[in-house]
């Protein structure tokens, strides 16, 4: 890849973050590195880097309009890759309770209502949908991260509406509706602009209230910590997302971006790497030092930990490995990365794995 086209790699917004309150984003900012902020109306976007990942986080104000105009603003000045939506939200499952996490399956607007006019409650004119869905990817990665930081969370519909829901009665009409896992009041609009928009989209809520009487004493108790854990997970994401498949890259476009320096020996220097879908198995392309001959191994991954990102290092540190075999027969010894590359591109397991 030649250095301008880095340069211009760099400058592309990949995540944009959307906060309702400064409480949910102040972890968020003071992650960034090489920080600007600038204002577009009413709403300051603050850009800069979480790690190598070139983000862009804004607070958008409590309820679907201020969100929704957020989202929108930030489409347009900045064109994220993706959307996160993250902060606090009330459970309506008794499986998520006080610092558990709800993951978007997909989103609802709980007060979206044209029924008298014959519409099923929810519907979203234009859209035909009720459910609006959202990335699947993200919530992978996100489920994994969880999984690794051992954070109870559970993944399903989110409910929006310009409520504070805090009443049973209530609480039980949104849940038994929408079949929701927690309610709050911007995910739905994000959502919603993003899917008109074609952003892949996410909404992580930590739990701060059961959304029934107790929420009013519950939600200023508990916000600040809850909104911690999401702004958490929302920085891991940014970190990891470099390993996330895009449907907009080739694989050969990933690989020219990732130069695996982690992997090296005192021998070898591994010169490129390429990870599955799965992020489970790799292909590497080592030189030997002393004679200059390539080879290339094909490993699967046994744990992943934290990951680092760089145009020339993109490694998860110590991560444990062990060689797998390939389904055919093959040479891996070669005059030239390119020749070692060549070959690999043919084989049965990239094929499999890879494309």
């Amino acid at each position: 890849m030649r250095e301008n086209d880095i340069m211009t790699e760099k400058k592309k917004i990949k995540l944009g973050i959307i906060a309702a309150m400064s409480v949910e984003a102040e972890k968020i900012v003071s992650s960034m590195e090489d920080v600007s902020e600038e204002k577009c109306g009413n709403i300051v976007f603050t850009s800069g880097r979480i790690g190598k990942t070139n983000v862009v986080c804004a607070v958008c104000g409590i309820g679907k309009v201020f969100a929704a105009m957020c989202a929108e603003a930030m489409i347009i000045k900045y064109s994220p890759e993706y959307i996160i939506n993250t902060g606090v939200a009330g459970t309506l499952t008794e499986d998520l309770s006080i610092g558990d996490v709800a993951l978007s399956r997909a989103v609802v607007q709980h007060d979206m209502d044209t029924s008298a006019i014959g519409d099923p409650v929810g519907l979203i004119p234009g859209f035909n949908l009720i459910e609006i869905p959202a990335s699947e990817d993200l919530s992978s990665l996100v489920s994994s991260i969880m999984d690794k930081m051992k954070i109870k969370h559970e993944r399903g519909v989110i409910a929006s509406g310009d409520v504070f829901v805090a009443e049973e009665k209530i609480k039980k009409q949104i849940r038994d509706r929408f079949s929701a896992i927690a309610c709050e009041m911007e995910g739905g609009s994000v959502g919603q602009v993003c899917f008109a928009n074609g952003i892949p989209f996410l909404i992580i809520r930590a739990i701060s209230d059961d959304a029934n009487s107790g929420a009013c004493k519950d939600y200023p108790a508990f916000a600040e910590k809850a909104a911690s854990v999401s702004a958490e997970l929302t920085v891991r994401l940014a970190m990891s997302l470099p390993f996330s498949v895009h449907h907009k890259f080739s694989w050969k476009e990933i690989i020219d971006r990732m130069y695996d320096k982690g992997l090296s020996s005192d021998t070898e220097d591994a010169v490129k790497v390429i990870y599955s879908s799965g992020r489970d198995k790799r292909f590497i392309i080592f030189r030997d030092r002393s004679t200059g001959v390539f080879e290339y191994r094909f490993e699967k991954l046994e744990e992943w930990d934290d990951i680092v990102w760089d145009f020339k290092q993109c490694a998860p540190d110590e991560t444990p490995a062990s060689w797998l075999p390939f389904s055919s027969p093959h040479s891996s010894r070669f005059g030239s990365e390119e020749d070692a590359w060549n070959e690999v591109i043919t084989l049965p397991d990239y094929k499999r794995y890879f494309e």
